[in-house]
């Protein structure tokens, strides 16, 4: 395999992001992008799990990061129309709670799963911003239950889960009960202010502080992956660019369907996803949040809670400086992010050598 020059894998990104596959998927249509490096790191591609109203367009300087660290991303934006709720009535009954307080979501993980279907795709991880925590962690719910439905009839081992594991920026679902003015008040406050740090009580600052959060980041500024203060001039042209990008998308994304874009951010004031969390790190699959100190959308003081209790079920947590739509804004967080993956990855190999050591010191018969 030769070595490509930056150039080249420029020209071939360029090429990649505008050749969109067509598919649809339960009378949707969307066009996926799938971007691959020459010489991905990993067989298993990254699936960029966009937030409320966010475009693809927005977070392309994003993506490219993530290619150029060896890893295929695959992203499309949601369909304004169309996406039936087949299901069977187990697999209705085992997600009962979603499909009566936030169907949208249930919807964006169907034709999620669909898509994967007919992309021939068996694994994913998931970079999931914001609103795309929800519905990868109700994919991963409605494809367990189908996993288990498969090995009952057709009498075989159960298959692993689709989803192998989401690093999460900005999650929805973790800061408790909202309310629709609540927060696209928050919403405007972060889109058209520049708010200051928030003000945090001493407890969850030392939290957020710890010596294993610390090591973290440090680790990531020294491999230039993200660094606190000022960006640089082209990460401020990178911003504005994507800053553009994001208002054109909010504005074709909302005026695509009026409705269809208020049953998605009402369904988000009432989305609890703690115990589907606590379900899919019972079923192995890594999770990790990404927090941004700034962000007023869903605050760290409100998550902190419920972060702190699931941090007991293996779910890792880091804060970084950022805003709630700084993963579209400044390619670094995707860079960490990316990190964040692999860091996962050797949580897995842990474990499963611990399993292997439990299992040796079991006295043979």
């Amino acid at each position: 395999m030769g070595i490509e020059t930056p150039k080249q894998a420029r020209n071939d990104f360029e090429k990649q992001f505008s050749s969109p596959k067509r598919l649809n998927a339960f009378g949707a249509d969307i066009n996926v992008l799938r971007l691959d490096p020459k010489n991905p790191k990993s067989e298993i591609p990254i699936f960029l799990a966009e937030a409320f109203v966010h475009g693809k367009e927005a977070y392309k300087h994003s993506i490219e990061a993530i290619c150029k660290r060896g890893r295929s991303v695959i992203i499309y934006d949601q369909p304004r129309e169309g996406g039936e709720l087949i299901l069977s009535d187990e697999v209705r009954a085992s997600i009962k709670e979603y499909l009566e307080t936030c169907p949208e979501e249930v919807r964006a993980a169907l034709i999620l799963l669909e898509s994967l279907r007919q992309q021939k795709i068996s694994r994913i991880d998931v970079l999931a911003h914001s609103r795309g925590f929800a519905y990868a962690a109700i994919a991963a719910l409605i494809d367990d239950k189908k996993a288990e439905i498969e090995a009952r009839i057709n009498f075989t081992k159960k298959r692993p889960n689709i989803i192998r594991g989401i690093v999460a920026y900005g999650p929805s679902g973790l800061i408790g009960e909202d309310s629709m003015p609540a927060i696209v008040g928050r919403t405007l406050m972060q889109n058209f202010t520049h708010p200051e740090w928030p003000k945090l009580s001493e407890e969850i600052f030392e939290e957020i502080n710890t010596d294993e959060m610390k090591r973290r980041r440090s680790e990531a500024e020294a491999k230039g992956m993200f660094v606190y203060g000022e960006p640089t001039e082209e990460g401020k042209k990178i911003a504005q660019e994507s800053g553009r990008e994001l208002l054109k998308s909010q504005v074709s994304l909302v005026g695509g369907s009026l409705t269809r874009s208020y049953a998605e951010a009402r369904g988000l004031t009432s989305l609890q996803l703690q115990n589907a969390v606590k379900k899919l790190r019972s079923l192995g699959i890594q999770i990790s949040t990404m927090r941004g100190n700034k962000d007023t959308v869903f605050p760290t003081e409100r998550s902190q809670e419920n972060i702190r209790e699931l941090r007991n079920y293996g779910v890792s947590d880091i804060t970084i400086e950022g805003e709630h739509s700084s993963l579209v804004f400044d390619p670094r967080i995707a860079e960490v992010a990316e990190n964040e993956f692999m860091l996962q990855e050797d949580r897995r190999k842990a474990s499963s050598e611990s399993l292997v050591e439990r299992l040796d010191a079991i006295p043979k018969q």
